[in-house]
């Protein structure tokens, strides 16, 4: 079973069961990168960047973005961000401190309709 050592609170985060030894690995790595993700866009300057590199990626969902993103913005605004529509989601990022820029540049409107925005 694949497992996440969180050095801040010494725990471990057990991951889902795997069948094989590549399965945990993948979980594993999977796990790290959200991890490096969710810290960086703690810093304020890699924000940008960080969610730029993230649209682009294959792990891209709308779920992961408002993980990442809502803790930036009040509750209405969390719960608009995993169902909004392209303008709407450029807004949502911009209260949530992305660049007017990096939110528009990152927008395009059919893969944010089915779900992934690149």
């Amino acid at each position: 079973m694949p497992a996440v050592h969180h050095a801040p609170t010494g725990g471990m985060e057990r991951l889902p069961s795997t069948r094989t030894l590549d399965e945990a690995r993948d979980a594993a790595e999977l796990a790290r990168q959200r991890a490096m993700r969710t810290l960086a866009v703690a810093d304020p300057a890699r924000l940008d960047t960080t969610i730029a590199t993230f649209a682009r990626s294959g792990d891209y969902s709308r779920h992961e973005l408002t993980v990442l993103v809502g803790p930036r913005l009040d509750e209405p605004d969390r719960q608009r961000l995993a169902i909004a529509p392209p303008g709407e989601l450029i807004e949502l990022l911009g209260a949530a401190g992305l660049s007017a820029a990096a939110a528009a540049s990152q927008s395009n409107p059919q893969p944010c309709i089915e779900g992934k925005w690149m």
